[in-house]
């Protein structure tokens, strides 16, 4: 129970700091396709690199995000090009806050959804959030907390990935809106274009992994539904 609980500290304290990146105002984003970045590393030889990617995941390659707080109810909604994938290996999460305090968040992975909601007052972590899945959308409902009416914050993501080694592996990510991507893209293996390249030529900064605060919120979400399994 300790450990339940630590990890949903954990999941919550992560998202604040992730929810304070990107700011979108509408209660929809419109995301465009083919823009899947791809992440690949090896720390056997010390390779590291973000790269556009060149295969085609159209199930992770969001096309909107929508929210709509009624009543009792949130209600969010995510689409994608091909449809929602129940994998072990695929996440597609979001995350809605304000300038009232108020968050919601969720993470939906192979058929489970964790949510979670707050405000000023109360915290509700649920881990069986309802939820429908009808081809290329995940719709995930919530108790209501309330909706923010200044600074509100909303994005998501999702991505898959695979284990090629314990030192080594890949991954494939979309973010909604595409601003929140912060990497490094490599053009070739000579030559990358980074935000932290030199005018001079120098040499250009190593790429971004996916974020620290992204791997923090992904541990916990693991550790949550490893325990949630467990429990059954």
């Amino acid at each position: 129970m300790k450990l339940w609980k630590s990890s949903m500290l954990i999941i919550g304290v992560a998202v604040l700091l992730l929810s304070s990146m990107i700011a979108s105002a509408d209660e929809s984003v419109t995301d465009g396709t083919g823009d899947i970045y791809h992440w690949a590393w090896n720390a056997d030889v010390g390779t590291y690199k973000w790269q556009i990617a060149t295969d085609d995941k159209p199930n992770i390659d969001i096309t909107g995000l929508s929210f709509d707080i009624n009543g009792d109810t949130a209600t969010f909604t995510m689409t994608v090009d091909g449809s929602i994938e129940d994998s072990e290996v695929t996440n597609y999460w979001s995350t809605y806050t304000s300038g009232e305090n108020i968050t919601y968040f969720y993470t939906y992975n192979n058929g489970q959804v964790f949510g979670m909601a707050s405000n000023a007052e109360t915290t509700m972590f649920d881990a069986e959030a309802d939820f429908t899945v009808t081809g290329t959308t995940l719709t995930v409902m919530f108790d209501s907390v309330g909706e923010g009416t200044t600074d509100i914050e909303f994005h998501g993501y999702a991505h898959t990935w695979t284990e090629t080694g314990g030192e080594s592996g890949e991954s494939w990510w979309d973010y909604a809106p595409d601003t929140y991507f912060e990497g490094d893209i490599e053009v070739d293996d000579d030559e990358d274009t980074t935000d932290g390249d030199d005018d001079d030529g120098g040499t250009p900064s190593k790429p971004n992994t996916p974020g620290f605060e992204m791997i923090v919120v992904l541990a916990a979400i693991a550790l949550a539904f490893i325990i949630l399994r467990r429990k059954k």
